[in-house]
């Protein structure tokens, strides 16, 4: 099956103010799983080095650093645009897509949403393999990818 390998978190740039409450959450969780061995990109340099010595000489930029750990910052599409009530941005997927995939390899998104992640994927050469069970959701999807693609979208049943 399906092994859980860590949680994430995606620091967003801005956040909806909730009444009554002390601390507004300003992150979302971002959980991410292999089947067998990962795959993890081999143009990442060792921890230690980075963190002992690149960092202080500043021979690499913060964000090959942030890269490499369980933050990721990335923007949130404006609110006004969304089109699906939690719609995430597809940039929001390549840091995991490019870290823990090769092209050509398949990712699993089990809850479609607005197909922010097929959308990454077909950008970075990946297959996705997608689920959701919202039939207006279904067709935001399959609109995205036929006018990111110009292809005609392929439904399983």
């Amino acid at each position: 099956g399906i092994e859980n390998k860590r949680v994430c978190l995606w620091i967003k740039n801005n956040f909806n103010v909730t009444p009554n409450v002390a601390f507004n959450k300003v992150y979302e969780p971002c959980v991410y799983g292999t089947i067998g061995s990962p795959y993890l990109a081999t143009n990442v340099t060792k921890y230690h080095e980075i963190l002992n010595k690149e960092v202080d000489s500043g021979n690499r930029a913060i964000d090959d650093i942030i890269d490499l750990f369980n933050i990721w910052l990335v923007k949130r599409i404006p609110t006004q645009d969304y089109e699906h009530p939690t719609e995430k941005p597809s940039t929001l997927h390549e840091k995991p897509l490019k870290r823990c995939t090769k092209p050509g390899d398949i990712v699993l998104d089990l809850f479609g949403g607005s197909g922010s992640t097929m959308m990454a994927c077909e950008q970075l050469n990946r297959a996705c393999y997608m689920v959701e069970i919202e039939p207006i959701f279904c067709d935001l999807i399959i609109r995205r990818y036929q006018q990111l693609t110009g292809k005609e979208a392929v439904l399983w049943t």
